[in-house]
């Protein structure tokens, strides 16, 4: 207990900066010194969203100092300054003179923020949060030996490890706060504070009776994620902060993984987005460029026409291809007919989908060299078996450009159905007929080549063969 205590006592003296703002100065620098370091140059990255881009590069000078001139051109945002044997530091640039100096062998603890109001909270922040984490852990750990036994929620024990771990996350996010209230003009305590995980505990003691009741802390989580995340503040736009909060919150609440909770969730997102149009056309891009050449095509098509088609990036270079890519994906769609192809087979005879007589037809895009469709034909060859009397004709399309690694994997694979290809690979004009852009993927159609569904699994397959054959 006083180990636990003296750790707040120890973090509770946490640096106040006098905070100077003034007008931007020109010829701002970013010097960096990394005692012992062996690299000939430093490359000074860029992050926005999931793209990361190199934007300037600084030569090792005498003391292992590396000096990035002109850094007012940069957007107020988080960067990393990466070395070139995969050492880097991340920091935030914020129109003022950055002066930093580490040790390479340990770069956080050794880390002295020499001139930049923003870097000095970052780091001091990081050190603090680096031996609070380490502690919560030891307790975790703790905890979860604990919850093997039946009344482990009565233990003493584990009751002292849950709320000592409440008590250093509210540190943690107090001393965010306490950093946001004393330097309103910094960026990086409100970068921290959007990384903060809203606590329902925290949020009930602190509002009270006027809060709304919620089943359970995920239920909480679902609604407020984005709490702390100021969707009005475009600097954020240079962070990874965006793109790592949405797509942990559909790795979070997209379960069960379906159509309708891809799209609630990019209505809920999107809701909050608008409050800043360059935050909010940001959004719509990643939820689009996410969806696009994935088998969630409906949430695809949905994003496009209710939210990019009314946006202003419906006149960026990207918008033809989303609106064409639309109607061509709708035109795939069950009830519209199956394009018509013309391929050849192992021995150079050709078939046409028009001249495959059968009460259904299942069309298979695959390809010799794909592991994905060596692990999925056992169940395909077993559905065939199944089916292969009951007027089902199945047809692999072999998206391969080589004939010896076609006629391979038919032997190896023991492939019973009719197989053809034009060795073209994935360019085939059968592949762009039917938007292939991922193996195997399968097509049913009836005896009117009109489609009927494309499964995603072999109950899927079965379900549909069976509404068309019975």
């Amino acid at each position: 207990m006083m180990k636990f205590f003296a750790i707040l006592f120890f973090l509770s003296f946490f640096i106040t900066l006098k905070s100077v703002w003034g007008q931007v100065d020109s010829n701002l620098t970013l010097s960096y010194r990394l005692i012992n370091s062996t690299d000939s140059f430093a490359i000074l990255l860029s992050h926005s969203g999931d793209i990361t881009r190199r934007i300037d590069t600084a030569f090792r000078q005498e003391n292992d100092l590396y000096v990035f001139n002109n850094i007012e051109r940069f957007p107020t945002g988080s960067y990393t300054v990466y070395f070139n044997d995969s050492t880097y530091t991340e920091i935030v640039l914020n129109k003022e003179t950055i002066v930093l100096e580490a040790h390479i062998d340990n770069i956080l603890p050794s880390m002295k923020v020499i001139q930049s109001v923003d870097n000095q909270l970052l780091f001091e922040y990081w050190r603090y949060a680096y031996i609070i984490q380490d502690t919560i852990s030891h307790y975790v750990y703790k905890m979860n030996q604990l919850q093997r036994l039946e009344d482990y929620e009565q233990r003493p024990d584990y009751l002292s490890y849950e709320k000592k771990v409440k008590i250093l996350n509210d540190f943690l996010f107090n001393t965010v706060r306490k950093m946001m209230s004393n330097h309103p003009q910094a960026f990086s305590p409100k970068l921290l504070m959007a990384y903060q995980l809203p606590d329902y505990d925290r949020y009930k003691r602190e509002l009270g009776s006027q809060i709304s009741e919620y089943e359970d802390n995920l239920a909480f989580l679902k609604e407020h994620y984005f709490d702390y995340l100021d969707f009005s503040d475009t600097r954020f736009l240079n962070t990874k902060v965006l793109h790592s909060m949405i797509s942990d919150y559909i790795k979070i609440f997209a379960n069960p993984a379906n159509t309708a909770n891809y799209k609630a969730i990019i209505d809920f997102v999107l809701e909050k987005a608008k409050v800043n149009n360059d935050i909010y056309n940001y959004c719509i891009s990643l939820f689009v460029r996410n969806f696009d050449n994935t088998i969630w095509e409906e949430v695809f098509i949905y994003t496009v026409e209710n939210y990019y088609r009314s946006s202003d990036l419906r006149t960026s270079s990207m918008s033809r291809y989303y609106f064409e890519k639309v109607e061509f994906v709708k035109k795939l769609k069950p009830g519209h007919p199956a394009p018509e192809f013309s391929l050849s087979d192992t021995n150079g005879v050709v078939f046409s989908l028009k001249e495959i007589k059968a009460k259904a037809k299942v069309i298979i895009f695959y390809s010799g060299d794909c592991p994905h469709c060596e692990q999925a034909m056992p169940g395909l060859i077993e559905i065939y078996n199944q089916y292969k009397i009951s007027d089902v004709a199945f047809v692999g399309i072999a998206l391969d450009d080589e004939m010896d690694i076609w006629k391979a994997s038919l032997r190896k694979q023991s492939i019973p159905w009719l197989s053809l290809s034009d060795l073209k690979g994935l360019v085939s004009p059968a592949a762009e007929a039917y938007n292939i852009w991922m193996t195997p993927t399968i097509y049913i159609l009836d005896e009117n080549n009109i489609i009927r569904s494309k499964p995603n699994t072999d109950a899927e397959i079965h379900a549909s063969l069976l509404q068309i054959i019975y």
